[in-house]
């Protein structure tokens, strides 16, 4: 049986044991072990009776139960970025990854940060008399020592957890972290492409023109913004905000930045270390005819990193506060190519400035 089910298109391996026989019965498990990705759950497989032999005696009876769904193999994603350059090339180039960052970031309040004492088995965070109303919000969450928590109200001089502090602080004052994307709380409106600054904010030092920035709106949900401006007070966006009038967190990609020939090792350590990407394997090629590199990434952990913005990678030649791609102090033009290999082993690629693909 197993020969003659191997025959049939997007079947590229099977096993089949007789588990059972007698007088009146026959029983078979049939196993879809090919490698292929259509090799998954066989939906479409269906046992009907020849149209030139019939079963003898005609009340002969079949049936088909499914034991364990199959799911497709996994092929691992393939990402690369290759650079090219007029000229040679030196300085760092940045790369960024979903909005999902590491608590090692003080919270607070202008150049003061903020602490707080909390009794063990107790669900009040206490603010050392500080009203926090325009720090944070409800439904944020902080690292206070070794434990992620949540707020769901925010008093005058205490926040409320979402569950349970086990250890409590001791009686000692204790700093709490944010993300290390996190830019802070502002003000939106519906039918606007602007948000207001709530708090005191060096939204200068955080973002530029062309960053992305996610915010949740009334409702709950998450959403992606491109800035087209930012001053001491307001981030101009580049698109309209269209949902109820709310406060919200707002979070940059998470980015990091890397020499211009950086080693597949240090890039492979640089994108191992966020967050959501999970586990990849890097190599490098070049330099080339072009002045360029190639880094080849294999993401490892079952993931498609494709969903943009998201969660994609992004690449950008230059920013404020690292230094340009340049020689000798002139920037030269650096370009990218950011391409995703589709299980079909066809590369995809956009050329555009943040490279989103």
């Amino acid at each position: 049986m197993d020969k003659y089910l191997e025959e049939l298109p997007g079947i590229d391996g099977v096993s089949v044991e007789i588990i059972g026989r007698d007088t009146t019965k026959l029983m078979y498990t049939i196993t879809f072990d090919g490698l292929i990705l259509s090799t998954g759950d066989q939906q479409s497989l269906l046992f009907y009776q020849s149209d030139c032999v019939t079963f003898d005696p005609p009340y002969n009876s079949y049936l088909i139960n499914e034991l364990e769904k199959g799911i497709p193999s996994f092929l691992p994603m393939i990402l690369q970025i290759k650079t090219s350059s007029s000229d040679s090339v030196g300085g760092y180039f940045g790369l960024s990854f979903g909005f999902k960052g590491e608590y090692n970031k003080f919270l607070s309040r202008g150049e003061e940060i903020l602490y707080f004492n909390i009794t063990a088995r107790s669900k009040l965070v206490y603010t050392n008399g500080k009203d926090l109303l325009n720090i944070i919000l409800p439904g944020q969450e902080l690292k206070i020592k070794d434990e992620i928590v949540k707020i769901i109200a925010v008093k005058s001089d205490h926040l409320v957890l979402s569950t349970y502090y086990t250890v409590g602080t001791s009686g000692e004052a204790t700093a709490a972290f944010v993300m290390d994307n996190y830019i802070g709380i502002g003000s939106l409106s519906n039918g606007v492409k602007l948000i207001t600054k709530v708090a005191n904010i060096d939204w200068i030092q955080a973002v530029q023109p062309g960053d992305l920035i996610q915010i949740r709106d009334g409702t709950g949900s998450d959403q992606v913004f491109e800035i087209a401006s930012v001053n001491s007070t307001t981030l101009q966006l580049t698109s309209t905000y269209l949902g109820t009038t709310t406060k919200s967190q707002i979070y940059a990609r998470k980015k990091f930045f890397v020499p211009s020939d950086v080693s597949a090792i240090a890039l492979e350590e640089a994108l191992n270390s966020l967050p959501e990407i999970g586990l990849s394997q890097v190599s490098k090629y070049g330099s080339s005819i072009n002045l360029g590199f190639v880094w080849d990434v294999t993401f490892l952990s079952n993931l498609s990193p494709i969903e943009c913005p998201q969660l994609c990678l992004m690449a950008e030649t230059a920013t404020k506060n690292f230094l340009n791609i340049s020689k000798s102090g002139k920037l030269n033009d650096l370009f990218f190519v950011i391409k995703y290999k589709e299980a079909s082993g066809v590369y995809i690629s956009r050329n555009n400035r943040n490279n989103i693909v």
